[in-house]
C-alpha cells in the first residue's frame, strides 16, 4: 500500500533533473515572453500604473535568467551522448548562458 509520493521515490536522479528542467524553462518563458500576463498572474500587478514602467523589462530579464538555468540544470542531467560527444561542464555552462545572453544583445540592440 504505497502513498502517491512514495510511488515516485525510486525515480532517477537524471528524470528528476529533467522534470526540474522543464519547469523552470516553462516558467521562464512565461515570465520572459509574456511579462504583462506573469505580473498580473504572479504579482497581482497592473504594469501600466504610474511608476511601473520598468517593471516588464525586468520581469522579462528574470525569465531568461530562469530560462538560462533551466537550459544549465537540462544540460548537465545527460548523461547520454549529444552528437557523439559527452555533455561537457563547459558546454553546458556556454548553453545554459547562450539564452540570457541573446537576450541582452537583442535588447541592446532594439533600444
Amino acid at each position: 500500500n504505497e502513498s502517491f509520493i512514495e510511488s515516485f521515490l525510486p525515480m532517477e536522479m537524471e528524470m528528476l533533473l529533467k522534470m526540474y528542467s522543464a519547469f523552470l524553462i516553462l516558467n521562464g518563458v512565461f515570465l520572459g515572453c509574456f511579462t504583462k500576463l506573469a505580473c498580473k498572474t504572479w504579482g497581482n500587478t497592473d504594469t501600466t500604473e504610474p511608476g511601473l514602467s520598468t517593471l516588464p523589462t525586468f520581469v522579462s530579464i528574470w525569465g531568461f535568467i530562469i530560462i538560462s538555468v533551466g537550459t544549465l540544470v537540462g544540460c548537465l542531467s545527460m548523461t547520454s551522448t549529444i552528437d557523439n560527444d559527452i555533455m561537457t561542464t563547459n558546454k553546458a555552462l556556454a548553453l545554459g548562458t547562450a539564452p540570457f545572453l541573446g537576450k541582452l544583445i537583442v535588447n541592446k540592440l532594439i533600444n
